[in-house]
Order: structure tokens, then C-alpha cells, then sequence
């Protein structure tokens, strides 16, 4: 056959205004990546050489983050690092066979992918695409009747390593009919009553696993269709965690996720909320849960837990003023090793615990902010953030720019992505549109809402698609929206099963949450507080 290769330069940099002045260098050298995009088809007639409508490449952190997407008509930089580079392409003309994307390596398959090395100089590589498969059919609701507006999902099985990775998505027509576009390989279909959120699946087989499901094999060139989706009735349980108390909440969560000889324990103020937000995502960097304490004065339930998992090390967040060094004095009976992450306030000490645990290059290169004024929107980002490898930082939106600390800060946490969570009431466009001067990329996302229940759904439903890679299991954590004590370990026991965390009223879970928890197939709700935080009607899903 006849190729056509398609010249594709990415400089992967800072855009979205100009920066303000900084030292000659805040940031790293960076290097262009030429990608050369080959597609082993044939020109239809009235096409000659002309090259397709559509080429596309993405460029990854070897994690699994998106960093760019981008066309033939986009130049950024890129600065030293390793990355994994997917290409793909379309043509003008819908006649002909469609192209599939293809890992660097000329392989369907992220896990096979070759990473690309950016050291001292520009690079340039080779992608080859091969023809693609379809797949289509129809999505239907369980005992009759099709579901427009919803989703489907290809996962294409890898066979060496027995996973499944994400390989297409499509949205249903008004007659339930989707299409996939796919490379040549096996697949698994799963559907969902939702449309598809970037990055995001919304599966339909409930807790099934994919093996479970029909596998149907595609070739190049290949349309196969009537490979309908039976979306299974939608049912859940309630379970509750309760205790006498916060702390007691605290060690139950403890209880349900970690065992004995655990790495670390972070212990924070059980009366005071600042800390716990910045410490829970950074109990689940290092794998140990967060426990609550009382100011001046070791509760005996956290004796008890303590002396139950027997931790390598005990981190104390917060300044003397929140937890006492008397308690810090007495810790050391629990471990070898007692530390405290201190600060003047509850951002020196955010930023303060970013610094300490994650360091000052964030392993995911990705920061989550949140303001410092409410607990809302931080403690919707917290699963998010552990479930990524990155930390939530508190930062003060009250003025209409960031504070020189913080803007210091931030040029030195050597990030890539950088998410505000919060509305605009919260943190306004500005403020966000400053804070794309502090990453490599130039812009910062958000993740918001008209209220602290649209920031939360957003974040589960999968807002603006930056974490791509996230597969959420079918539990899911209810915590009250308007109570901050029994929330605040939901953190570490929700990453420990990469679980969503949704905020509830504390009568009533709001009908449109709800409508995401049915969306997603969640097939197990935990409350997490007593009857004092959510009712027995929250217990019962019982809508506003």
C-alpha cells in the first residue's frame, strides 16, 4: 500500500498570557518533540496526497496524565522529562476506512508503549497507524427500550498482562445506536445511561468484572455491529459507619482499610477542619490512614487504635496551637518516630505538608487548590487527589490575586497541571487564569459548580477530563456537606479502595447526586456518621 505521512511538531509550553516577571530559572529548558504520523492507507481518488482532516496527538506523563492534545497546527514545549505519546488521525471524507490511535511503538497498547525521552535536546519519532475497526449497537435499558443521551466504552484486552485499557468512547443517538471507533484487537462494550465524561467511564455492568463480559474481536478495516448493551437493573445497599464520637468515626474508617504495622499514621485537630484536608491525600501518598485528636489530650479510642496498628511513624499536621506538644510528647509511646508539619496558619501549613510529603516535585505533577475559607470543595478534591498521587493545597481567594508566598510556592512545586476546585464565587476566573502562569503548560483547569454539590459531582463525573486513567470501583462514600467532623477521614478509606467521596444534605441526598450514583452503577453507598449527620432518609436515598 501507499503511505502518507503527516508531519506533526508539538512544543509543549507556556501560553494563556503573559507571565509575570521571574527569575531567568523558574522554569527548566525545554525541547521540541516532532512526531511524523504514518498511515499505511492508500489515498482515496479525489483526496490525491492531500493529507486527512484530522491528526492528533497526546502527550502523557509516564502515570498516565494528559499534558496536551493537540494538531497539526499547535507548537508547545516540552520541557525534560519521559512521557508517552498516543497519535491518531480522520479524513476529510467519511468514505474509506477510518484510522486507529496508536502508542509510540507502533502498538495498540499503552502498557507496550515505548516512552519518549526529552533530555538535552529535540527529538523526533515515528508513530504508524493501521486501519481501524467499528464497533456499534445499541444500548438499552434493562426489560425493554433504548437509552438515548447515554454512553458505550470499548476496552481493548491486552493479553500479555490480562488488562483492560480504555480505547473509545461513544454517545447514543435518540435511538440508542453508538459507534465506536477502535484499533484491531479484543474488546469488552460496557454502557451507561450518562453521556461519556471526558476521561471518565460510566460503566453498565454494575460490579461485574470484565471478564464477565462478552469479548468481541475487531479487525482492521472491519465494521461489527449489533453488539448491544443490557444495562442490568439498577440496585444498591447502604452500609453505615457510626461511631459515639468524630474520633470514633475516625478509627472505624481506620479499621475498615488499614491492618497492623502500617507505615505511617497522620493524626490532626479532630476539632478543627484546615489541617485534616491538606493531611488526608497526604496520609494516602504514604499509605497510612488520618486520625483525629483532641487539642491537648489523646482520646482513649485513638490510645486504642494506635496500640491496634502499631505504625513505623506518626505525623502530626498542624501547629502547637492545634495539637499540643504534650500530645506530641505522648505519641512517641505509639512509635519510634513522631514528627509534626507546623505552620504560622492553615495555608503555611498546607503548603508546608505539599513540601514535606510530596516534595517539590509532585510525583503526579499535579496540584489540586482549594480555598482556605470552607471545607467543601477541599474535601470533594481529597479522593480525587490521593487517588492521583497529588496533594490539595488551601490557598486564600479573598483578594483579587495571589499572594507573593504562594506565587513563590507554586513556581516551586514544578508542576504540570494545576486544578482550582471551587466555583467562581469561590475562586473567580482570574484567580484561575493566574494560576496557569505556575505550571509548564500555561493554564490551570477548574473543577466547579454553582454550589458545593455541583464542585463535588463534577470531580466524580469527570469534569474536564484531566485524569484519564482513573477507573472508580462501584462503592461510593456519603458524607455530610454541612458537618465537617465525621467526613474528614473519608479520604484515606476511600483511596484505599479507589472509591468516590459525594456530599449529601444531612436529610436528603441531592436528586441530581443521586442521579450520578444511579448513572454510575454504584452498587454500595457507606455513610460515614451517625444519624445525627445523615438521617436514616439519607440512609434510604431518599432525594431532595
Amino acid at each position: 500500500m501507499a503511505g502518507l505521512t503527516v508531519g506533526v511538531t508539538i512544543m509543549l509550553g507556556l501560553v494563556g498570557g503573559i507571565a509575570p516577571p521571574v527569575q531567568a530559572d523558574a522554569f527548566p529548558l525545554s525541547f521540541r518533540l516532532s512526531v511524523d504520523v504514518h498511515l499505511d492507507i492508500p489515498p482515496l481518488p479525489d483526496e490525491a496526497s492531500e493529507p486527512p482532516t484530522w491528526i492528533w496527538v497526546q502527550v502523557y506523563t509516564m502515570d498516565g496524565v494528559l499534558v496536551n492534545e493537540s494538531n497539526t497546527e499547535v507548537v508547545r514545549d516540552l520541557p525534560v522529562g519521559r512521557y508517552l505519546v498516543k497519535a491518531g488521525a480522520a479524513r476529510f471524507s467519511d468514505i474509506g476506512t477510518p484510522m486507529a490511535g496508536a502508542w509510540y511503538g507502533d502498538t495498540s497498547y499503552r502498557s507496550r508503549s515505548q516512552p519518549v525521552e526529552i533530555t538535552d535536546h529535540d527529538v523526533s519519532i515515528t508513530i504508524n497507524l493501521v486501519q481501524a475497526g467499528v464497533l456499534s449497537g445499541h444500548v438499552t435499558a434493562s426489560g425493554g427500550g433504548t437509552v438515548a443521551g447515554g454512553s458505550a466504552a470499548a476496552f481493548l484486552y491486552d493479553p500479555i498482562d490480562g488488562s483492560y485499557e480504555l480505547a473509545g468512547t461513544g454517545e447514543t443517538d435518540a435511538s440508542g445506536t453508538y459507534s465506536i471507533t477502535v484499533p484491531p484487537g479484543e474488546f469488552v462494550i460496557r454502557g451507561g445511561q450518562q453521556p461519556v465524561n471526558a476521561g471518565y467511564v460510566i460503566p453498565a455492568y454494575a460490579d461485574r468484572l470484565f471478564g464477565d463480559g462478552t469479548v468481541v474481536e475487531v479487525v482492521g478495516g472491519e465494521i461489527v455491529d449489533n453488539i448491544d448493551v443490557e444495562l442490568p437493573p439498577w440496585s444498591t445497599t447502604t452500609e453505615r459507619i457510626a461511631g459515639a464520637d468524630r474520633f470514633d468515626n475516625a478509627v472505624m474508617a481506620s479499621e475498615a482499610a488499614f491492618s497492623a504495622g502500617v507505615p505511617v499514621v497522620y493524626i490532626t485537630n479532630g476539632l478543627n477542619w484546615p489541617d485534616a484536608l491538606s493531611a488526608g491525600p497526604a496520609a494516602a501518598h504514604e499509605g497510612g490512614p488520618l486520625l483525629l485528636t483532641a487539642p491537648s489530650s489523646i482520646p482513649a479510642v485513638l490510645d486504642g487504635e494506635l496500640r491496634r496498628l502499631q505504625p513505623q511513624r506518626i505525623v502530626v499536621v498542624g501547629g502547637p496551637a492545634s495539637v499540643s506538644d504534650q500530645v506530641l510528647a505522648q505519641l512517641k509511646a505509639y512509635s519510634p518516630s513522631v514528627s509534626r508539619i507546623g505552620g504560622a496558619d492553615r495555608f503555611e501549613v498546607s503548603r508546608a505538608v505539599s513540601t514535606e510529603v510530596f516534595g517539590s516535585r509532585v510525583p503526579s505533577r499535579t496540584m489540586l487548590v482549594a480555598t482556605g475559607s470552607n471545607f467543601s470543595d477541599a474535601l470533594s478534591a481529597g479522593a480525587v487527589a490521593a487517588r492521583i498521587d497529588a496533594p490539595v493545597v488551601l490557598i486564600n481567594t479573598g483578594g483579587d490575586r495571589i499572594d507573593d508566598v504562594t506565587r513563590s510556592f507554586l513556581f516551586g512545586a514544578d508542576l504540570e497541571l494545576l486544578t482550582a476546585v471551587g466555583g467562581p464565587a469561590v475562586i473567580s476566573d482570574d484567580f484561575v487564569d493566574q494560576l496557569g502562569y505556575f505550571t509548564k503548560w500555561g493554564g490551570a483547569g477548574r473543577y466547579g459548580g454553582a454550589d458545593r454539590f455541583a464542585v463535588n459531582r463534577a470531580l466524580n463525573g469527570g469534569g474536564q477530563g484531566q485524569y484519564p486513567f482513573v477507573e472508580w470501583q462501584q462503592t461510593a462514600y456519603l458524607v455530610s456537606a454541612r458537618n465537617y467532623p465525621d467526613a474528614m477521614s473519608a479520604t484515606t478509606l476511600a483511596a484505599s479502595q479507589n472509591a468516590r467521596v459525594y456530599l449529601s444534605e444531612p436529610t436528603c441526598v441531592p436528586q441530581q447526586t443521586l442521579d450520578l450514583i444511579r448513572g454510575s452503577h454504584i452498587n454500595k453507598v457507606v455513610l460515614i456518621g451517625g444519624p445525627a449527620s445523615l438521617s436514616e432518609d439519607v440512609a434510604r436515598l431518599r432525594p431532595c
